[in-house]
């Protein structure tokens, strides 16, 4: 996992490098360090990374995440002025391209259970279905937490992901109103098409 991020990053910055030496907008090293960093690329790396499936092989990272740095924000004249999601823009373009390569498949080295994601498991019950149909599969709760299934990196390591929302509410980089609310409108709006399927507890 840590590879596939430090790949994404490292061929964001290399995009960003090349970007800004050709169109000539830096005229020294420390200049265009300044302006590299200031372009949050990293960032977009990042998220892009987090979107994939552990098993994606290295040079497909690279590749997305140039693609999502240059043809989703460079190209639209930099940062703040992309209209779609940079990160998404690389995903859709690799799944369109090199979808086959984007499977779920974790080497011998990954500690992980080898299964259908929680998703996919739950929509083959009617309702939630029981704890043991819903979470031993998975190694219980912690398995749950720490993400010891298949899936996207972003999306299997629940407790990092809550944890990181937590510190960003208490630096007070994002509203807490904002993931409190939308959370809170998915749990009754679900239990509210439960009921009315006569399947809520």
């Amino acid at each position: 996992m840590i590879w596939m991020v430090l790949t994404s990053i490292g061929a964001a910055v290399v995009t960003d490098t090349c970007f800004f030496l050709g169109t000539r907008q830096v005229n020294n090293f420390y200049e265009g360090l300044n302006v590299i960093i200031k372009s949050y690329s990293f960032i977009t790396a990042i998220l892009f990374a987090l979107c994939l499936p552990i098993g994606t092989p290295l040079v497909i990272v690279a590749l997305g995440s140039a693609l999502s740095v240059f043809l989703g924000k460079l190209a639209f004249g930099g940062l703040g002025m992309n209209p779609f999601n940079p990160a998404l823009v690389g995903r859709a373009i690799v799944t369109i391209s090199w979808g086959s390569f984007l499977t779920t498949t974790l080497s011998n080295e990954v500690d992980a259970i080898s299964s259908s994601t929680p998703l996919m498991n739950l929509a083959s019950y009617q309702g939630i279905g029981t704890y043991e149909q819903l979470v031993e599969p998975y190694g219980g709760w912690f398995g749950m937490l720490v993400g010891t299934y298949e899936g996207a990196i972003g999306e299997t390591a629940s407790l990092v992901i809550v944890l990181g929302g937590i510190y960003l509410m208490i630096r007070k980089i994002i509203d807490w109103r904002i993931p409190v609310f939308y959370l809170g409108t998915v749990f009754v709006m679900t239990w509210i098409i439960g009921a009315v399927n006569g399947i809520s507890g």
